[in-house]
């Protein structure tokens, strides 16, 4: 939870610092670009994280790895997050600002899991039909899951639409673990 409140307290501070400068968008790509980066690379995050490495080292290495792809604004923060020790935070803090980012905007996020990457028509077919049913822009974040077999699970809002195979067998299992035959009638 305390994490959670450092993280949601720096991604606000950036967010009204990027609505001053008037870059909001450039820092939500970079904020994404970040979380992609580290998300990829295990040994990346360890490095940045370990409370053994110099701050200075640190600083080294992302300069190199985002300097040319990212805003000043958003270099300066993540050294700024580094010189802090708070490093640990930043898949909160991105996660956070994204969130901020979207309701600014008025973007409902919808989560697609599938088990192969959805080709371009059907996810554009995909938004087409939860734009048409929520009235709004929409985001689709996907994510790819081997262990759903195959079909999908959507999620918008506080609603799941459900169509995996995993699921259908959990169903059929529930429904075989009742007995509905009684001896005797």
């Amino acid at each position: 939870m305390k994490n959670l409140r450092i993280g949601i307290r720096y991604a606000k501070a950036l967010f009204s610092l990027a609505k001053e400068f008037n870059k909001a968008d450039a820092i939500k790509n970079d904020m994404e670009l970040i979380q992609l980066t580290i998300k990829g690379s295990a040994d990346l995050k360890r490095f940045l994280e370990s409370p053994i490495v110099r701050e200075d080292k640190k600083l080294v290495v992302v300069k190199e790895l985002f300097e040319s792809k990212t805003d000043l604004v958003t270099l300066r923060f993540v050294s700024l997050i580094i010189k802090k020790r708070r490093f640990p935070f930043i898949d909160i803090i991105a996660s956070e600002y994204l969130n901020l980012y979207r309701v600014e905007k008025g973007i409902k996020p919808a989560y697609l899991q599938t088990t192969v990457p959805v080709d371009e028509y059907n996810r554009n077919a995909i938004i087409d039909v939860l734009k048409d049913y929520t009235k709004t822009e929409i985001e689709l974040i996907e994510d790819i899951r081997k262990d759903l077999i195959g079909g999908f699970v959507l999620k918008l809002d506080d609603k799941l639409y459900d169509t995996s195979i995993k699921a259908k067998i959990l169903r059929l299992n529930n429904e075989f673990s009742v007995n509905t035959y009684e001896k005797g009638l």
